[in-house]
């Protein structure tokens, strides 16, 4: 078996295979020649490559000669110079090469022999756009990143929810701490009063302290439908003294 080379027989680049043919003595009469084209031998292989648009096939020989490529080419160029041709080592493999200013993610692999024949060591290369092999990722981190977007905007909803609640809830407890705190003092103070007037005083005092307000006052409505002041606040006699320069005699 030879390696690929032009057949003027077939007028094609194909690879000869030819069997030796002897008589029943053992003597030579002649050889039989068959002529395997290399176009069909890349096709089941492209066939079974072909997962994406960017998919490219390309075959080489093991000395770095082009036999086949998915786009235009030029049969047995020298590639072995190419970027993608030095990143092959081993038997098999895969790298990322760039290519025509796209980075390709190349898979390759080495042709074997069977039995007594040890192989052409022809190289198969299949090449991918890596945008393209890795857009699926791309897809899932943008929709994981959406997805977390949308967790952390429900989670400062949410947060800012029992924030209110709570505030509130805090505010009411508050409040009603200190209207237990203000009657206890009525009450507890009131024992020592002697007049209604001393008891309105600290009624009076106590609910300033309560309402956080700078004056106030304490008044009674009489049978006679007339206000009774019980207690003002010392600000309001200050603004209500008439002073004594004006005072009537």
């Amino acid at each position: 078996m030879s390696d690929i080379a032009y057949d003027v027989s077939a007028g094609i680049y194909a690879v000869s295979i030819s069997v030796k043919v002897d008589d029943e003595n053992g003597d030579f009469i002649g050889a039989i020649k068959a002529i395997l084209a290399v176009k069909d031998i890349v096709r089941t292989a492209e066939i079974a490559s072909k997962k994406y648009k960017s998919t490219e096939i390309k075959l080489t020989t093991k000395d770095g000669k082009l036999i086949y490529a998915t786009k235009v080419f030029k049969i047995l160029e020298d590639v072995s110079g190419k970027e993608y041709f030095k990143n092959i080592k081993g038997a098999n493999g895969s790298f990322i090469a760039v290519e025509g200013g796209i980075k390709r993610l190349y898979s390759y692999t080495r042709s074997s022999g069977y039995r007594e024949f040890a192989g052409l060591g022809w190289i198969l290369l299949v090449g991918h756009d890596v945008v393209e092999v890795l857009q699926p990722a791309f897809m899932l981190k943008n929709r994981m990143i959406a997805a977390s977007l949308v967790l952390i905007l429900l989670s400062m909803v949410i947060a800012s929810f029992f924030y209110v609640f709570i505030s509130k809830a805090e505010a009411k407890i508050h409040r009603q701490s200190a209207i237990l705190d203000a009657i206890n003092k009525v009450f507890r103070e009131s024992l020592a009063c002697d007049t209604e007037k001393d008891l309105a005083l600290i009624c009076l005092e106590t609910a300033e302290e309560l309402t956080a307000s700078k004056f106030g006052f304490i008044g009674e409505i009489t049978p006679e439908g007339r206000h009774d002041c019980l207690a003002l606040s010392d600000p309001g006699w200050e603004a209500c003294r008439v002073p004594e320069s004006q005072a009537p005699l």
